[in-house]
């Protein structure tokens, strides 16, 4: 049986046989301004406790924090986005 690299094989063994997931349709509107809509699979399978809407919120927040890392460490630059770094001004300084 096939087993990660990132995982031992006691690890591997450790983990359940199966996992209940949930997806929830998520609809986000890209800077073009074109309505996307994703799905997203959880595991926070409680519908009442955790609403689509806020792990939508969440999933965006999280995808914006990503994509100014990676805009962060692909140039010499920080982010821009309130909170996500210095600006190059500060940065000079």
């Amino acid at each position: 049986m096939y087993v990660p690299s990132w995982l031992s094989r006691a690890e591997y063994d450790a983990m359940p046989a199966r996992l209940a997931v949930r997806e929830l349709l998520v609809r986000v509107r890209d800077r073009a301004k074109r309505v996307l809509e994703l799905v997203v699979v959880t595991t926070l399978a409680d519908a009442g406790r955790y609403l689509d809407r806020d792990l939508g919120a969440l999933y965006r927040r999280r995808w914006q924090a990503e994509t100014c890392q990676a805009d962060c460490t692909s140039s010499d630059r920080w982010c821009s986005t309130p909170g996500g770094g210095y600006d190059q001004r500060r940065r000079a300084a």
